[in-house]
């Protein structure tokens, strides 16, 4: 049997043992996570369906289902209405030392990233915002609210604050044009201001979804996120970007690498 367009993907039932105390559907979830973490089916692939595995198992719908359950909310699978079940696009962020985007990163490994521009315009800068950017009780600054894109699901909710007083005047479908809005960034400074953009700071916090962080990452309220927030100085030494991205905790792996 096959799903038309996939080919039946042959799935060992040996690695089942039905007198183990172990439940069935915790032995076929670690099966199928197995398969994952060993690159049997990578990012992006069409997992079998639940009549497939009831079929190779030799289980109950139940049993699959409850298994197929637990790696979706452990983010390894998602499911797709009216598609079928996919494993998830799950991303190890490993910058060290370096000014860039994360999504620049990502395109270098030959994934496919793209961006939805939700808001862009100037705005009175909140308390938190004008500490952080320096700036007067009475002074704006320039906001760029998008959602960060990899091989067509959410991956981040980014909040991109920039110390300048002028309307850019750029439209959210040129925004939407620059995929790598670092590059957007930096050459807006550079060119427009004369400002260059030399290091920054970065922090990580816990936190968990909204009812509009989750509408917008495709997750559920109260689900766990990462908030990165980057300051990027300019040669002067002055605060003039500020950015504050929410990751999907179950999409976003930090790394870093630690030296005696």
């Amino acid at each position: 049997m096959k799903t038309e367009g996939r080919p039946l993907l042959e799935l060992d039932s040996s690695t089942i043992e039905r007198d183990s105390p172990v439940p069935l559907y915790y032995q076929i979830q670690q099966t199928l996570l197995e398969m994952v973490e060993s690159g049997m089916l990578k990012p992006g692939d069409e997992v079998p369906t639940e009549k497939e595995l009831v079929e190779q198992f030799e289980v109950s719908r139940a049993t699959v289902r409850r298994a197929l359950d637990e790696l979706v909310r452990q983010g390894y699978i998602t499911r797709q209405q009216g598609r079928g079940t996919y494993v998830s696009v799950k991303l190890e962020d490993t910058r060290s030392e370096r000014l860039r985007g994360f999504l620049e990163d990502v395109r270098e490994r030959g994934l496919d990233v793209g961006c939805e521009i939700l808001f862009n315009g100037s705005v009175p800068a909140p308390p938190r915002v004008a500490r952080v950017l320096q700036r007067g009780e009475d002074q704006r600054a320039y906001l760029i609210r998008r959602v960060g894109i990899v091989e067509g699901e959410p991956m981040g909710l980014a909040e991109v604050w920039l110390a300048v007083d002028d309307e850019v005047d750029t439209t959210r479908q040129e925004l939407a044009q620059y995929q790598l809005l670092y590059t957007y960034v930096e050459r807006l400074f550079a060119d427009r201001y004369g400002i260059r953009l030399v290091s920054g700071e970065k922090t990580l916090q816990a936190t968990v979804a909204t009812p509009e962080d989750a509408a917008l990452l495709h997750t559920e309220p109260g689900a766990p996120l990462l908030l990165v927030q980057v300051v990027i100085y300019s040669s002067t030494g002055k605060p003039v970007v500020f950015i504050k991205t929410l990751y999907r905790g179950d999409r976003y792996v930090y790394a870093t690498k630690l030296h005696t």
